[in-house]
Parts: structure tokens; sequence; C-alpha cells
């Protein structure tokens, strides 16, 4: 016990030392990051539990678990931890993804299993993903424009000679749903997304009138290689290079996207409505230093991938691109103002503190003035008129509470009374919520449910 104490100290001695001389690996690097995110997850879970014990172990919020309480103190601690580091260091940025990435892996193997496949491809210089069931990749590819291999052909027609009545579920169109994943557009990326296409996709399935639905991830820009807009022009690049002539109706496709990619949704549809043009120039792009590169290719080490002025010149005259048949907003980050007020009452509630949330704002949109004034940094900001049909979502105990129920008390304000204009709110839920389906949040499970009533409704329209 000893010598394994003594080695672990001396692991730590060397980390530090070559950490400290700045010759450190991306490996040792990503290590070091994450388990100082491990320490400060502990010590919050720590001081949680202590605090709760002096109660008596009355809860600090009514209707809220020890275990919840403590779980959500600890994550708290460790995003602040993250956050801060990622502010000193913005490289810190790219090691999180990959520590993302890797939590990721251990899904893949299992929805293969369950029948899923993935393939990437390229959409106006947009890498995406897509998550499907294998019966459905041929199909989907040849929408895409894309090869079909004949082990695919022979997994589709596999599948049909195997199920019976297949051909009423075959028969059925596509539905697209675009799916913008979250991380304060600093972090996540498509293959750390990739399990919350799968888990769309079950619930589309899982129903008594069956959905063959494709779930794709767009790995749009992130800061700090990429700042405002781009995440914002690679959002609009990716939805009217999917709905161009020859591939599907924007009338099959919906928008998705959870925290930031909520907020993202919000964005792209004012974008769709009015015109990028309406709020950004290439002056703006150009002021924000933006090299509008796509992040997983700077991650991997490959050649930058930038955006010359006539190219964004197009995207920005492409004005009144049809909207989607519709978008799910969850949790959405909707205010990215450098001085943003959330919600205080909730601050010790949620998994999100305000710091968290206005340090990645400013590595996003380092211009305060942008952010405070313009809907695509802050959509909370626009006005609402004109909108598809949409479904937000959201936790009562996360600090962007107050933002979304205003964003969604203007959507209904500025739309006509009939407009399908819903909002779920969920008690004692906290901030993304939406992706805890696997530790077994029944409330994460319903709002799927409520979710693909939603596409089947709009995409029947």
């Amino acid at each position: 016990m000893a010598q394994m104490a003594c080695l672990a100290l001396a692991m730590v001695a060397v980390f530090t030392a070559r950490r400290l001389a700045g010759v450190q690996t991306s490996a040792e690097a990503c290590t070091w990051l994450f388990a100082g995110a491990a320490r400060d997850f502990a010590w919050g879970t720590a001081a949680a539990t202590i605090a709760r014990v002096r109660r008596g172990g009355e809860p600090e919020h009514m209707g809220m678990p020890w275990a919840t309480e403590v779980i959500n103190s600890g994550v708290r601690s460790a995003a602040e931890f993250l956050q801060i580091a990622a502010e000193h260091d913005e490289t810190n940025y790219r090691y999180m993804r990959r520590g993302f990435e890797l939590v990721a892996y251990s899904s893949a193997k299992a929805m293969e299993k369950a029948g899923y496949t993935t393939f990437d491809y390229v959409a106006d210089g947009v890498p995406c993903r897509a998550v499907c069931p294998k019966r459905l990749v041929p199909d989907a590819k040849k929408h895409l424009g894309l090869a079909v291999s004949s082990e695919e052909r022979n997994e589709a027609r596999t599948w049909h000679e195997r199920t019976p009545h297949a051909h009423q579920t075959s028969e059925k169109p596509l539905k697209w749903l675009l799916h913008f994943h979250g991380g304060g557009y600093v972090s996540g990326t498509m293959l750390a997304s990739q399990a919350v296409g799968w888990h769309y996709g079950e619930h589309a399935l899982d129903r008594p009138s069956p959905l063959n639905m494709v779930v794709v991830l767009p790995d749009y820009a992130l800061a700090p290689e990429a700042r405002f807009p781009a995440a914002v022009i690679d959002a609009v690049r990716a939805f009217a290079w999917h709905v161009a002539p020859g591939r599907m109706q924007a009338s099959q496709v919906v928008l998705a996207g959870e925290s930031a990619g909520g907020g993202l949704v919000a964005a792209t549809l004012l974008a769709l409505r009015d015109g990028l043009n309406t709020y950004i120039t290439n002056d703006d792009i150009n002021r924000q230093g933006n090299s509008l590169q796509s992040n997983n290719l700077a991650n991997k080490g490959a050649a930058t991938a930038k955006v010359c002025p006539k190219h964004v010149a197009g995207v920005l005259a492409n004005a009144k691109l049809p909207m989607p048949a519709g978008a799910i907003i969850m949790s959405p980050l909707l205010d990215l103002r450098h001085d943003a007020l959330y919600c205080a009452k909730r601050a010790n509630r949620d998994v999100l503190t305000a710091g968290i949330v206005n340090g990645a704002a400013r590595t996003y949109v380092p211009l305060a003035h942008v952010a405070a004034s313009n809907p695509l940094a802050s959509p909370i900001l626009s006005k609402l008129h004109d909108m598809p049909p949409l479904m937000l979502t959201a936790g009562d105990a996360e600090i962007f509470m107050p933002h979304i129920e205003d964003f969604y008390a203007k959507a209904k304000a500025h739309n006509s009374p009939d407009a399908d204009i819903s909002f779920f709110a969920y008690p004692d839920k906290v901030h993304s919520f939406q992706l805890q389906w696997e530790s077994g949040c029944e409330q994460s499970r319903d709002l799927y449910e409520h979710a693909m009533r939603f596409v089947e409704r709009v995409t029947a329209m």
C-alpha cells in the first residue's frame, strides 16, 4: 500500500514538473484538466453533504432528493473549475472536447448492438454525423446524394426479409432532425452528442406509429477558434444545404438543440426569417477576427478550413430561406450579454452558475456591445413574429428559467393565437436534464415522447 502511494506521489510530481516546464503532451494536459475537475466534484459533493447533515438531513430546497442535491453541487464545482481553467488557457477548451468525446465512446457499442449506425459527410463545409437505424442508411444517403455501399444495401434488404410487415414502416417518408449540441459555444462535438441522436431514434420507433427518422448532428464551429457569428453561419449553411433542391423538403426537417444549441436554433430561425445580412456583415466578421474554421478539423490537427470572403458573402446573400417544419428548443442559452443576470435564487440548485455562462459568453462574443445588441448572439432581444411551430422545454431549477419563460411569452404574443407554440416546464429539474435519460430520469423520457409527437405533427402539415 505504501509503495502504491509513493508511486502515485511520484507520478503527480512528474506531471507537475512537466506542466510547469511547458512540455506536457496533449494526453497529460487532458488528464490534468479532468483530474482537477474530479477533485472539485469531490469537494462540491462533500460540501453539500456536510451542509445537509448540519441541517439535520433537511433538503436545502423542497422536493430535491439528497443524492440530487449532492451531485448537482459536485457538477457545479467541476464545471466552474473547467471554465476558469479554460479562460486562463484557451487550449483547455480543446482538451475539454476530447475528454467529453472519450466519455461518448461508451455509448457507441451499445448503439451498434441496438441496430443503429452513423455516417459522416460535409454539408457546405460543415461536418455532419447522421445517426439512424441501419435499415434507413440507403434511403438517407440517397436523399443526401451520397454513395451507398453493397453492405449497406444488404443490411437493409435483410431487415426487410426478416421483419413482418416491414413494408408498412419502410414506405413512410423520412423525417429529418438537425440537432445542435450544447456546450456554451466552446465545447461539445458531434461525436460527444451521438447518443442524443440514438435516443431520439429509439423514441421515434417505440411508438404506435413509428417514424423513420434520421438525426443529423452538425459539428458547428466553436470558440475560441471561431468566434461569433461563426456558429450561426454554420447552422444556416448546414440547414440550407440539406433543404437544397434534390435533397429534402424543409417541411420534413425539424431543428433541435439543447443549451447553447437551443440558443443557436433560436438564432438560426431569426437568420432564416430575415436573412443573415439583416444582422451581420463581412465587416462584423472581420472585426471579430473570425476565421470561420471548423473546430473538429482544427482539433485533429488538419489544415485550417477557412471560408473565403466571397463564400461568406454568398451565405449572407441567402436571405429568405424556407423555414423548417418546426423547432425543439431545450434549456436554451438565450442571453450572452456579458453582464447578464441569471436567476440568483436558483444558483445553488442548478448545475450552472452565472460565472460559468458569462465566461463562455465572453469567449464566444468578445465584444460586449455586440452581445448586448445583436439578436443572433442574444436571441432574448429579438422579435419572434412569423415563427414556425416551437416546442420549448426547461427545468424549473435552472438559472435560465426566467429568460426561457420570457422567450416563450414573446413567441406566444408575437404570433397568432392558434400558433403551435408549447412550453414544458419540469419541477425540480436542472439545466439540460433532457440528457439524463440513461440515469433513469423519467421526465427526460417523457420529454422525448412529447418531442416525437411534435415531430410527427409538424411534419404532417
